[in-house]
């Protein structure tokens, strides 16, 4: 089941995780040009702010235990 994050632009929560993680997302700002999330109502701002922080804190947990093997 999809879980739908921005209803105005149908963008579900597995299309905002890749443009984090796949096309190097940083912002609200580049997901919103990637997916068109948040570019309409807004009412999905918080959300997508919450999984942006979420995403980028599991990177940089990744790369820290990455870091730490070699």
């Amino acid at each position: 089941m999809e879980r739908i994050v921005c209803h105005c632009n149908y963008v579900n929560y597995d299309e905002i995780v890749e443009a984090i993680r796949n096309d190097g997302a940083t912002t609200i700002e580049d997901i919103r040009s990637l997916t068109g999330v948040n570019s309409s109502c807004g009412r999905c701002g918080n959300a997508v702010e919450a999984i942006l922080k979420r995403e980028l804190a599991k990177i940089e947990v990744e790369i820290k235990a990455k870091t730490k093997k070699t």
